[in-house]
Parts: C-alpha cells; sequence; structure tokens
C-alpha cells in the first residue's frame, strides 16, 4: 500500500503514541471541541426557533374552535424549546461526551468504505463511512478520500459517538504470490465473501487482491541491472533463449525456426507469433503485425526481459516430447505485454473510478488475454479492487 498520511491530514501520524494510549492529542481535541461547541450552537439555535413558532402560535389571533388547540402547540413547542437547552448546556451529545472523557479505542482489521446518499426537499448530502472488524465509524469527506480502498488498519475511534479519530495501516497476514490458483481463490472471495463471512470476509479478500497487485507490480516495474559477463550465459541469446521459459502466469516458448508461442497459466490459451534478436543483441517479437524489442539475458536457468521501466523473469522448463498438434505451437512471449505497458503508461492509465473499466481489464487477466500484466502495471490498487468488486456484483 502506498498511502501516506500527514499531521495537517484527518490522520496526524504524530497522534498515534497518544491515541494508542487511549487518549486524545490536544489537536485532536481542540477539533472536536469544536465540533462539540457548533453541535450545541445549533441545538440552542433550534430551541429559540421553537419558543419563537409557540409564542407565534399561542398567541395569534383566529377562530373560537382553535382557542384551546393554539396554547397547547404553544406548550409542546415551549417543552421542545426547554429540552433542547438542556441538551445543549449540559453536553447531552455523543461527541461532547466522549470529548470530556478523552477516551479513544481502537480496533484492528480489514477497511472497507461506505458512502450514504441523503436526498430531502431538493437538497442532498453524504455520509462517509469506514469499515473495521465488522463495525462501522462515521468519519469526514477527507477522511473518506484519504483512507486506504483496502488493506488491513488500526482504526483508532471515539466509543459512544463511534467517530473516528485517526488511522494507522498495519501489516495483514502473509500475501500469497500472484499465481493463477491464488488469483482465482481471491476473485471467488471477494465476490461470495470469504467462507461465509460476508462483508467482513469480502473486505478481507480485498485486503489481499491489493497486497497481491501491489507485489506484483513491485516485481515487474523497475529497470533491473544485468549481472556481470561471468554470470551471463556465454552463448548467443539466439541459442540460448531456445526452449520453454515459466512464469507463475504465462509459459513462453521459443523454437529455431523463428516462431514463438506464450501460454497463459490459468485458461491455457495460447498466442503466436515471430522472434529475433537483431544486431544489437534486442529481443524482437511480433504479434498483430507490430514489432516490439526489449533487452533479455540470460543468467543460469533465468530469462529476464525488460522494457521501459518494467522487467519480468522467467525459469527454463525441462524440455518434453511434443504431444499431437502440439509442435507447432511455440508461444509468442511477453514483450508485447512489457511494450504495451510502457505504451499506456505514456499516454495514459485505466481509470481507477470507473468500476467498469476495470472490471474489463480484470476480466482480461482471468480469460488469460496477452494484455493482462499490461492492464495491471496501469491499474492503481483502488482500481483493481473496483473491478473485483464490479466482478463479485454482475
Amino acid at each position: 500500500m502506498t498511502t501516506s498520511f500527514t499531521d495537517d491530514g484527518p490522520f496526524p501520524p504524530s497522534a498515534l503514541g497518544e491515541n494508542a494510549a487511549g487518549r486524545l492529542s490536544d489537536a485532536q481535541r481542540k477539533r472536536f471541541s469544536g465540533m462539540s461547541r457548533g453541535l450545541r450552537k445549533g441545538e440552542l439555535s433550534f430551541a429559540a426557533i421553537a419558543v419563537i413558532i409557540g409564542a407565534l402560535v399561542a398567541f395569534a389571533s383566529g377562530p373560537a374552535k382553535d382557542a384551546t388547540v393554539k396554547p397547547i402547540i404553544g406548550l409542546v413547542c415551549l417543552a421542545i424549546a426547554a429540552i433542547l437547552v438542556v441538551r445543549a448546556l449540559g453536553g447531552g451529545d455523543k461527541i461532547t461526551q466522549d470529548v470530556r472523557a478523552g477516551r479513544v479505542e481502537s480496533i484492528d482489521g480489514a477497511i472497507a468504505k461506505h458512502v450514504i446518499h441523503t436526498d430531502s426537499s431538493g437538497s442532498s448530502s453524504e455520509l462517509h463511512y469506514l469499515d473495521v472488524g465488522g463495525r462501522r465509524f462515521h468519519t469526514g469527506a477527507s477522511g473518506y478520500e484519504i483512507a486506504p480502498d483496502a488493506g488491513y488498519v488500526r482504526l483508532f475511534y471515539l466509543p459512544r459517538s463511534q467517530r473516528v479519530v485517526n488511522l494507522q495501516i498495519i501489516p495483514g497476514p502473509a500475501t500469497p504470490d500472484l499465481t493463477p490458483a491464488s488469483l482465482q481463490t481471491v476473485l471467488e472471495n471477494v465476490a461470495t465473501g470469504s467462507h461465509g463471512r460476508g462483508e467482513v470476509g469480502r473486505a478481507e479478500a480485498r485486503a489481499q487482491m491489493a497486497s497481491m497487485v501491489t507485489k506484483f507490480t513491485s516485481q515487474v516495474e523497475g529497470a533491473p541491472v544485468p549481472p556481470r559477463a561471468d554470470q551471463l550465459d556465454q552463448r548467443p541469446l539466439t541459442e540460448a533463449i531456445i526452449g520453454t521459459w515459466s512464469s507463475p502466469l504465462m509459459t513462453v516458448s521459443f523454437a529455431p525456426d523463428g516462431t514463438a508461442t506464450q501460454t497463459i497459466a490459468m485458461t491455457g490459451k495460447q498466442t503466436s507469433g515471430r522472434w529475433s534478436v537483431d544486431a544489437q543483441g534486442q529481443l524482437h517479437a511480433g504479434l498483430g503485425g507490430q514489432d516490439e524489442s526489449a533487452n533479455a539475458w540470460i543468467s543460469g536457468d533465468t530469462l529476464t526481459i525488460s522494457m521501459g521501466g518494467m522487467s519480468l523473469a522467467f525459469q527454463r522448463q525441462a524440455p518434453s516430447p511434443p504431444t499431437n498438434g502440439q509442435a507447432q505451437r511455440f508461444t509468442c512471449f511477453a514483450v508485447r505485454m512489457l511494450a504495451t505497458a510502457f505504451s499506456r503508461r505514456v499516454s495514459g492509465s485505466v481509470p481507477a473510478s470507473t468500476a467498469a473499466t476495470s472490471a474489463a481489464a480484470v476480466v482480461a487477466v482471468s480469460e488469460a488475454t496477452c494484455d493482462a500484466a499490461a492492464v495491471y502495471s496501469t491499474m492503481s490498487a483502488p482500481a483493481v479492487i473496483d473491478a473485483t468488486t464490479a466482478l463479485g456484483t454482475e
């Protein structure tokens, strides 16, 4: 997770020590005290309005038949005003009680975010909430925006009003590598809720998905430095690369006749093309009429392909005799995947806020298109989470 908080934001890191000790910091106490004063002023204003309405009704002229009703309405308004005054002066609201107590509690778990829209008399408003551990806590719009869309957090809150005080990102359970099997499991958990645990299980699955995507992105992003010359395969690349190479997501094969195939591990879908090595030692692959190039080197049994600030490592597979119909199925390799990621990074990324677009990207992964890793490299973790959620609700 890349979310970071600052002291001038809704979740100040400098206050975590005092919050962990169960109390508000001075700045937090001042902020919630201001909120408390605002609520009490509002109650006094409503009390004044109730008194005015009651007086106008009680002393207004009108038909004789209303003579007994008007004083009753006036007394009701006066009673409402009295209750509001007592509540305002006594600090009966939950936020005021929390501020006076000064106690802070915390809860750990996977996070989810919700917005409730309300419409009344032509005006609309939004209430923002963070869910952790099966409980819902109220936060402001700024807190909602900066909070991570998925992941494990420690949420500090006021116990009576259930108001969010602070948020800290914490490590979650160990994250499995992004493989076809683990991806399929997480997608199913996001769609159905992990082990029947409903929203809590779904939030945990989303957190795991975000962590897997972040881990995978960190593995493919960055241009690795080739090892020393004495650690490289001494044969020409055109000779050393012949064979089949695998990664957790795909297998690529290079044939001596210049054909290549790529097989996506999750579905077994294959795409074919041509490969070559130019005079500068760069690896070329043609797919769909396009020729893409990348740096490539072999060290031991590892093939590394690097292009546009991204890299992918493959491990050599032991040769196996081809079955009927498989002799010519040598797969197209990941150069186009890396080139597509680079071109998309230049021209623009997948919109993080469009769940439908993101869902199409994850479908591309599950259906094993050659573009899968390129989409992952350009999507933010929130976009992937929106995607998996969209898949689960279709």
